[in-house]
C-alpha cells in the first residue's frame, strides 16, 4: 500500500492505468475462482459413480465370478474412470494455466 502512495504521489497519471489494470484484474480473478469451482464440483460429481460402482463389484464379488461377468464391469469401470479423468484433467489444466495468465495484474495488485 505504502509503495502504490508513494509512486501516486510522485507519478499522478499512474492512478488512472492502475485503477483500469486493478478492475482487470478483479475481473479475471472472479471468472478464475468461479469456474475453478465449477470444474471442482463437475470433477466430485464424476468420480461418484466410480467409488458406488467398486463398492457394488466388492459386495458382488462371488455373484461376479460365478457367472464370469468380470470383463463387463471391468469395461464400466473404464468407462466411469475415463469420465472421471476427463473432469479432473479439465480442472487442472484450468487451474494451472489460469493463474499464470495474470501475472501482470497479480504483480500491479501486490504493489
Amino acid at each position: 500500500m505504502g509503495t502504490t502512495q508513494t509512486i501516486a504521489y510522485v507519478l499522478p497519471a499512474f492512478l488512472f492505468p492502475a485503477a483500469f489494470i486493478a478492475y482487470l484484474y478483479y475481473f479475471l480473478a472472479v471468472g478464475y475462482l468461479n469456474t475453478s469451482r465449477s470444474l471442482r464440483r463437475m470433477e466430485a460429481n464424476s468420480r461418484s459413480p466410480v467409488f458406488d460402482s467398486f463398492s457394488e463389484l466388492l459386495s458382488g464379488i462371488v455373484t461376479v465370478r460365478a457367472f464370469s461377468s468380470e470383463h463387463r464391469f471391468l469395461e464400466k469401470f473404464y468407462s466411469l474412470t475415463d469420465a472421471m479423468n476427463r473432469s479432473w484433467w479439465a480442472f487442472w489444466v484450468y487451474h494451472t494455466r489460469g493463474p499464470n495468465r495474470n501475472e501482470p495484474a497479480d504483480t500491479v495488485h501486490r504493489c
